[in-house]
């Protein structure tokens, strides 16, 4: 499976980049099915820096491992991910236009060959979630809320 969406931020094209290669800073404990992201490497994000993200999937947790595959600052990075029986690759494009950034979010997924009759509900979850990552990207940069303390905090101020 294929997902592309892409959107205008307000930011100039390093603090998108800078944002993107530091979401472990975020108050993960705070959200609701993000329970952990960790960066597993020491040093500043470039190629081979790992990650681990732990979802809650109803009572479950779910482990995701990714890694930096590519990047080419400050215009583009991208990680390859695996977990749960299924693996893919998350890329972030990034080009300045106007002071502002156009941000091009791709990302695919590979479901282990079990899981393939549940390709369209898996699908209309992961397009949600990527929907819901990048206006959170956007909400979170243009209002200068890098340092927020947690999901709950954003949420409100997303809603209203």
């Amino acid at each position: 499976m294929l997902f592309k969406i892409n959107s205008y931020i307000n930011r100039d094209i390093h603090s998108v980049y800078n944002f993107l290669t530091s979401l472990d800073k975020l108050p993960w404990h705070t959200h609701p099915v993000v329970k952990k992201y960790q960066k597993l490497t020491e040093g500043p994000v470039n190629v081979g820096t790992q990650y681990r993200e732990t979802i809650v999937y109803g009572k479950r947790n779910i482990e995701i491992e990714f890694f930096v595959s590519r990047c080419n600052s400050p215009t583009f990075i991208e990680y390859k991910w695996k977990g749960q029986k299924m693996k893919g690759m998350l890329m972030y494009y990034l080009k300045p236009i106007d002071g502002k950034t156009m941000i091009i979010l791709v990302q695919t997924l590979h479901l282990a060959w079990f899981l393939k009759p549940f390709n369209p509900f898996v699908y209309f979850l992961f397009q949600k979630r990527i929907k819901d990552r990048l206006r959170s990207i956007k909400f979170i940069l243009e209002n200068s809320l890098e340092g927020i303390k947690s999901f709950g905090e954003l949420n409100a101020l997303h809603l209203n």
